[in-house]
């Protein structure tokens, strides 16, 4: 059984926190490095050693990361899940323009063709449609 694009999403956000788990502690190395002539100990030698650690564990992330946005990116958009979605943005926002602007700046934090840079697009498509439907009765 396949994930759908919710849980599938819900991975990737795991998949970041472990990235940004990461980079704190390379942070935290940098900080050991920093103080190390002001510290008696030395700070230095486990520093490395963590940094090896985390040099060895990043591809491994980014190889994850990646299985999951294939896995995500071969499912299909629901047009009438995205055209409800856009009908409640709509009802929601109250003005078509508001949710247009919204919905481009949605799609422009995703690669192009991916499911969600796909979403959007149809959001945004859709209440480019419904404003057109609304300017023809008026």
């Amino acid at each position: 059984m396949s994930l759908d694009p919710k849980e599938l999403t819900k991975c990737l956000k795991e998949v970041k926190k472990a990235q940004d788990s990461l980079d704190n502690l390379l942070d935290f190395v940098d900080l050991m490095k920093n103080i190390k002539e002001s510290f008696p100990g030395d700070v230095v030698t486990p520093a490395e050693k963590i940094k090896e650690i985390s040099n060895t564990i990043a591809p491994y992330i980014k190889e994850i990361k990646a299985v999951f946005d294939a896995e995500l990116n071969k499912v299909p958009i629901n047009d009438e899940e995205v055209a409800d979605a856009a009908k409640k943005l709509v009802l929601y926002h109250g003005d078509h323009m508001q949710v247009l602007i919204w919905a481009e700046q949605q799609k422009a934090n995703h690669e192009p063709d991916s499911y969600w840079w796909k979403y959007w697009d149809g959001i945004t498509g859709n209440v480019k449609e419904d404003m057109a439907q609304h300017q023809k009765q008026l």
